[in-house]
């Protein structure tokens, strides 16, 4: 922990129109949580903007420095190595940060998008009292036992949107099984992410040739030593490439790597996303400009949390947030 009369100092790259970082001193109550890669609310001139914290560090060769009004996320939105990736690009392509910042975040991930909370419902009684209670209920107050009737096929609880769409009444029902204790109403984050889980019986992967068996060794040696390295894939339609790709994301998924598949156009998505589901069990996030604000958002932290390791997208998904790349 960092002792508040030495307080840390925030370099930030601000969203727009600034070929510079600024200095701002870090609070104490954020200091623990504030990172490089976080989203800032700072005081500039008259006016307060956003930004994304680019260094954290001890001292500042300015004086009299102002404080950041606000810490927008409490993690980064970002990777380090996307991070580093950035400065590469704004040296090699004479581009302010800003810019280049603006190309790695989509404008929802840089707040033009918020999370979304809904009430969800779940039994507060086991579910021999829920049979139990909708049997007393059921000639009196039918929309109360027809809730019931909902939890005792979704036993994890669901959301409150969705029981609705179930039950086809209004939330009164809801609110009297709450007043009396039988269910329980909590605000959680509502998932609007675009990520997908197997969901059929595994194919199994098939015999490669010598061809694309060499292929694949120097691919997958690359990945054993940790090194970037291109490979350039050459072959005609049907000659096999894809299953290289399919067995060589195997690898990567082996060795605990993420995974970004390139396609060139949106409409290759749905074959595309079919062909991964039928291979592997881990999630499969998808990113491209059709997804709304919160669609992307949330799919967004999916991959920045690791729990969806293979991203499928076109051009887009090229910065996606990858823990541990392969």
């Amino acid at each position: 922990m960092h002792h508040p009369e030495n307080p840390l100092i925030a370099n930030v790259i601000l969203d727009d129109a600034l070929d510079k970082s600024l200095d701002y001193l870090i609070p104490a109550e954020i200091t623990d949580t504030i990172n490089p890669g976080s989203r800032v609310l700072v005081p500039v001139k008259n006016s307060v903007r956003q930004a994304t914290v680019w260094q954290v560090k001890s001292s500042s060769s300015h004086l009299n420095l102002k404080s950041i009004v606000k810490l927008l996320s409490t993690a980064p939105v970002t990777t380090p190595d996307l991070l580093e990736m950035a400065r590469w690009m704004s040296r090699y392509y004479c581009s302010p940060l800003y810019k280049v910042l603006t190309t790695l975040l989509p404008s929802s991930v840089r707040g033009k998008a918020k999370e979304e909370t809904q009430y969800f419902i779940t039994p507060l009684i086991s579910e021999a009292a829920i049979a139990q209670a909708c049997a007393k209920l059921r000639q009196k107050y039918r929309e109360q036992a027809l809730v019931l009737d909902v939890l005792l096929r979704h036993k994890e609880g669901l959301f409150l949107s969705d029981l609705l769409k179930e039950t086809g009444g209004s939330k009164s029902p809801v609110e009297t099984l709450k007043k009396n204790k039988l269910i329980l109403m909590e605000k959680r984050q509502l998932d609007r992410s675009v990520v997908w889980e197997q969901d059929y019986f595994l194919s199994k992967k098939k015999t490669l040739s010598t061809e694309q068996a060499t292929a694949l060794s120097t691919i997958t040696s690359s990945l054993d030593l940790g090194m970037f390295r291109t490979h350039l894939l050459f072959g005609v339609t049907g000659s096999g490439k894809t299953e290289v790709y399919l067995q060589a994301i195997e690898h990567a998924l082996h060795l605990k790597k993420g995974v970004i598949f390139l396609i060139p156009e949106i409409i290759l998505t749905s074959q595309t996303i079919e062909r991964l589901k039928s291979r592997f069990q881990e999630k499969i996030a998808l990113l491209h400009h059709r997804l709304s604000p919160g669609e992307r958002l949330d799919t967004w932290n999916h991959i920045l949390l690791g729990t969806a390791p293979i991203v499928v997208g076109a051009r887009s998904a090229l910065f996606s947030p990858v823990p541990n790349l392969g």
